[in-house]
């Protein structure tokens, strides 16, 4: 997650990291290994993303389920 802060101040004027489909996936699957903040951290990486089709709308909804789902959402 230290990489992910570093990379978003670094590229501040650029709008910060920039993602793909394959990172957002990848943060995804391992979110619930995160402590709160970065969780944080990976959802704002989430609201940047667009997905380009529904399928992956889907797939990131089916993700973050079990996360809605907590007690602390």
């Amino acid at each position: 997650m230290n990489a992910i802060h570093a990379l978003n101040e670094i590229m501040a004027d650029e709008g910060g990291m920039q993602v793909n489909k394959q990172i957002i996936m990848h943060l995804l699957n391992r979110i619930k290994h995160f402590n709160e903040w970065g969780q944080c951290a990976v959802l704002e990486l989430v609201n940047k993303y667009h997905p380009t089709d529904e399928e992956t709308i889907f797939d990131i909804m089916n993700v973050l389920n079990d996360r809605l789902k907590h007690t602390r959402a």
